[in-house]
């Protein structure tokens, strides 16, 4: 009869340790203990709900949705790449330039904006960002709204049409003649005078010119004056002096006299 051994002692209260009890918790370095572990896990993840899925995997797909929704039309499109849909053409790839807000594919539209973004913001104008305002120009020597008015402000507009592009601040020049016969006396004890249409100027920014006129009398000949007597928007009124005595004319003249008159308009 062969020879039957049994554990000792210790070795029998080990194993009892390892297999633990019923009650042993999922933390429980027993086999009681794997056990619940396991079977924690499978109640908290594998429902009824889930399983009953399985139950219905042997149904055929056919009997899901209906033919009026599974189409060949659409089962064909399964069966085209990608790269013929529009959305392929829609994004475009990496290379794809002329994007604008209207046309282009989403790569063109993302290059144009890349292609700003490296133009515009320079490392340059980047780099403006780091230096402190406090480097800046003091608040005491700054521009005060006082001074630097809007109506100040638009005459750098003005440059541009006049000293920066025609070299030079003139807006207009008007020129002529009147001769004697356009004299006349208003009576009053006023000066002789005439007046000249223009075309309409701006008074306070015109230089007004007038050139000598004379009358011949007999055997006699009077040197006389131009003199300036008024300038409106759109007349200018020339009356006659004495060169001598500066006293205006006021009754006229006789013989052949002409005044040249010039009118200098300033933006």
């Amino acid at each position: 009869m062969p020879e039957i051994k049994i554990a000792d002692k210790d070795t029998l209260d080990q194993i009892d340790v390892n297999v633990g009890t019923s009650t042993d918790t999922a933390a429980s370095p027993t086999l009681f203990g794997r056990i619940r572990q396991i079977y924690e896990h499978l109640t908290a993840h594998w429902t009824s709900g889930r399983a009953g899925n399985l139950d219905r995997l042997d149904t055929t797909v056919s009997s899901r949705a209906s033919a009026a929704d599974w189409t060949p039309t659409r089962a064909a499109n399964l069966d085209t790449t990608v790269s013929s849909r529009a959305a392929q053409s829609n994004v475009g790839v990496t290379g794809d330039t002329g994007g604008t807000a209207s046309a282009g594919s989403l790569m063109a539209k993302s290059n144009a904006i890349l292609t700003w973004f490296t133009g515009t913001w320079t490392a340059a104008r980047a780099a403006f960002l780091d230096v402190a305002v406090s480097s800046r120009a003091a608040a005491s020597t700054a521009l005060s709204n006082a001074t630097w008015t809007n109506a100040r402000a638009s005459y750098l507009d003005k440059l541009n049409a006049g000293m920066l592009t025609a070299n030079s601040a003139v807006r207009s020049v008007q020129r002529g003649n009147v001769f004697s016969g356009s004299f006349f006396s208003p009576g009053g004890g006023l000066p002789i005078q005439a007046t000249v249409s223009i075309n309409a100027v701006s008074p306070t920014k015109c230089f007004v010119s007038l050139y000598g006129s004379a009358y011949v009398s007999g055997t006699s000949s009077i040197n006389n004056i131009p003199r300036l007597i008024s300038l409106t928007s759109n007349v200018l009124t020339i009356g006659i002096a004495d060169a001598n005595t500066f006293a205006s004319a006021t009754s006229p003249l006789p013989g052949n006299y002409a005044v040249s008159w010039e009118v200098v308009e300033f933006y």
